[in-house]
């Protein structure tokens, strides 16, 4: 008897990010929020398709675990800073001990609320680097907690600030008035 590569479901990904699958809770990406999307359950990885298009792949957890990323979600808190302290998969949001480290530090010199927001804009910034790098720039943080921020965190991995004081582009346009003049008839 031969048996199925893979198991398949559909379901709606919820307003809060997450698609339950098999009993099992899964992130899905703030964009596919309101979706039915279909899931295809491998013994290693869940595939989500919308239509034909595979829109999202994660791995598949087993037990009791629930298959929440916090690259998947941190967008989406950051939005809601406040919601963090009673975030039913909080513990997905500190990726490996230095973030945790770096949560209690931002909450220790900002208070509860103000390090909670600091702390997602970090994660959410995160997001687009690798792991690696984004666990070097918050050890790099810590070891110098003077500038415990995120522009901090963005000087210790390396990210270039936006440019507040560069004045607006303004092009001149008198060179294309002459197009737009009626020719002359003479």
């Amino acid at each position: 008897t031969r048996y199925p590569e893979f198991e398949e479901e559909s379901a709606q990904v919820g307003a809060g990010g997450t698609i339950r699958l098999k009993k099992k809770t899964y992130s899905a990406p703030s964009r596919l929020k309101g979706y039915w999307l279909h899931g295809r359950l491998y013994l290693d990885r869940v595939e989500l398709y919308l239509g034909g298009d595979r829109v999202h792949v994660m791995p598949r957890v087993h037990g009791d675990a629930s298959g929440i990323n916090w690259r998947d979600m941190a967008g989406a808190l950051v939005k809601k800073p406040g919601a963090l302290a009673a975030y039913r998969y909080r513990e997905a949001m500190f990726p490996t001990p230095p973030w945790r480290q770096l949560w209690q530090a931002l909450r220790e010199r900002l208070g509860e609320r103000a390090g909670n927001r600091e702390y997602l804009q970090i994660l959410s910034c995160a997001v687009g680097l690798d792991d690696a790098a984004a666990e070097a720039a918050v050890t790099r943080l810590l070891a110098g907690p003077a500038n415990l921020s995120l522009e901090g965190f963005r000087d210790a991995a390396g990210l270039c600030r936006p440019v507040a004081d560069l004045a607006p582009f303004v092009p001149d346009l008198k060179s294309y008035d002459s197009l737009l003049e009626e020719p002359s008839h003479e």
